[in-house]
């Protein structure tokens, strides 16, 4: 229910800031900004063993089938993208 009002507040936000001017006509809103923050954010996590919350990743998903190399293989880049959805 927070996130939900603090999305609300901030998408309010980001409209008057376009209609003043402040922000350019194109400029993009708010789940686009979360959903690309969000991709870069895990991206860094994932490749870069240096990360502090590389370490909280859970592991790879093993099959035994022998199928095309999924880009996402850790179970966390879908709970990202389905808890994004649900905000809707």
């Amino acid at each position: 229910m927070y996130e939900a009002e603090e999305t609300a507040r901030l998408k309010a936000v980001l409209l008057k800031a376009r209609r003043y001017g402040y922000l350019p006509t194109d400029f993009h809103f708010l789940e686009d900004l979360l959903d690309s923050n969000d991709e870069s954010l895990f991206r860094s996590i994932r490749y870069n063993t240096q990360h502090v919350l590389h370490q909280l990743l859970p592991p790879p998903k093993r099959t035994g089938y022998n199928l095309l190399p999924w880009t996402r293989p850790h179970p966390l880049c879908y709970t990202f993208r389905v808890h994004a959805q649900k905000l809707h």
